[in-house]
């Protein structure tokens, strides 16, 4: 019963991370870093951000409000800390080196429906 307990206890440890992390479609940034694109067909575009050291991480994105929507997410938390649908928009957190922040942009339902695309600008500071 307690090695049942210790491996539920390290896969508990490691599955988040593994979840988290594997998005084929991840792009990798680092702070000071701005970039764009877009989203169609009702995909996402998953960027992540590690922290390097502990400052205060500040992520900003824009883009269409009727078009976009944006999720930011830490992976110590495992939920979305922010879901944006107001465009510009910024999201502060106190990191810790080694945190990793996901960066989820998808379509709005009407931009899905519509068929048309969801344009963004994300900028990574720390």
């Amino acid at each position: 019963m307690r090695h049942l307990l210790y491996i539920l206890a390290a896969f508990s440890t490691i599955w988040p991370t593994a979840i988290f992390a594997s998005d084929n479609d991840a792009v990798w940034l680092s702070a000071g870093t701005v970039t764009n694109g877009s989203v169609t067909e009702g995909r996402s575009q998953n960027y992540f951000l590690k922290a390097s050291s502990n400052k205060t991480v500040t992520i900003t994105v824009n883009g269409q409000s009727d078009l976009c929507r944006a999720d930011v997410s830490k992976q110590s938390r495992n939920v979305p800390m922010s879901t944006i649908s107001q465009f510009p928009a910024s999201v502060s957190d106190i990191g810790v080196a080694g945190d990793v922040y996901k960066i989820a942009f998808f379509q709005s339902r009407t931009a899905w429906v519509d068929a048309k695309p969801c344009a963004f600008v994300l900028t990574l500071a720390e």
